[in-house]
């Protein structure tokens, strides 16, 4: 996906440009309904939203124009962080500072090269394959295989004019061409979606677990001092209330962080004693540690 331009990001990307070059246009406007079709706030369900959202952000010579989104989306985690924790985070702008090293040859690239080689740094080796890929695999004795990456095969791709890669919004079209013999119709043509669990509704079903309350009590976060306990709670609330279903996407996000952050802490800061209070585990997180 990365390297035959297969992920959304790449189509959404295309389709601002497309809306930079007249961004008053209705007309153009019209074309976000041909993203995120598999989501269930898809910008055909929701048009409103995805026209003010899409069209942030919009500056045609802002060489992060395709993640601007995604960045900005991911830096309103900030809010839920403790007040200090967050001014420390706020000295460096890790994006501006980022963006100050890209390759002398950047601005020189077609916009969808750049968009891939944004991805491909700062997504794909620290997190897809790191985290997604050897450490999840290696864990359970297993080696993984990634033919896709092999060096000759992302040479020849990168050499590739970019219609190859996405042709219109039709991504990995050289791919599907080579395999249309092997792959079904049904798959070829098929909208693309990512393999994504529910995010705040695997942690709120109808029957309370426990070790969610536990890792976020109002005592542990503020011991932790990383979130703010009042926004943290107000969160949890709300998720409670509607057990996690028809949350913002932004929402999903901070749950997902605090719940992965506060296991952490508790297994690797609270239980090795440098946390500082001496505090007995609760139960249920030891079942996690079992299952991790």
């Amino acid at each position: 996906d990365e390297v035959m331009a297969g992920y959304d990001i790449f189509r959404e990307a295309k389709v601002r440009r497309f809306l930079a070059r007249n961004p008053t246009s209705a007309k153009r406007s019209k074309i976000l309904m041909k993203l995120y079709p598999w989501m269930e706030r898809s910008p055909g369900n929701a048009p409103a939203f995805a026209d003010a959202f899409f069209s942030r952000s919009l500056n045609p010579l802002d060489p992060a124009l395709s993640h601007r989104p995604r960045w900005n989306t991911t830096s309103s985690l900030k809010h839920i962080l403790d007040p200090d924790f967050r001014r420390e985070t706020e000295k460096v702008d890790v994006t501006e500072a980022f963006l100050s090293k890209l390759p002398g040859a950047f601005n020189g690239w077609d916009a969808l090269c750049k968009a891939q080689w944004l991805e491909m740094v700062t997504l794909l080796p620290g997190y897809i394959l790191s985290a997604q890929g050897d450490r999840m695999l290696m864990a359970n004795s297993v080696e993984g295989r990634f033919p896709f990456l092999d060096c000759n095969l992302v040479e020849f791709y990168n050499q590739l004019p970019p219609r190859h890669k996405l042709l219109a919004l039709n991504e990995k079209h050289l791919l599907k061409i080579a395999f249309c013999d092997m792959i079904p119709e049904s798959i070829l043509k098929r909208p693309k979606q990512p393999y994504r669990a529910p995010d705040a509704a695997s942690f709120f079903p109808e029957q309370d677990m426990d070790w969610v309350y536990d890792a976020t009590r109002p005592s542990r976060l503020a011991h932790s001092s990383v979130f703010n306990p009042k926004a943290v709670s107000s969160l949890i609330a709300k998720c409670r209330q509607v057990q996690g279903h028809n949350m913002s996407n932004t929402d999903n996000m901070r749950i997902v962080a605090i719940l992965s952050t506060m296991l952490v802490y508790h297994h690797y800061i609270e239980q090795d004693g440098s946390g500082g209070k001496d505090q007995k585990p609760a139960q249920p997180m030891k079942v996690i540690d079992k299952t991790i």
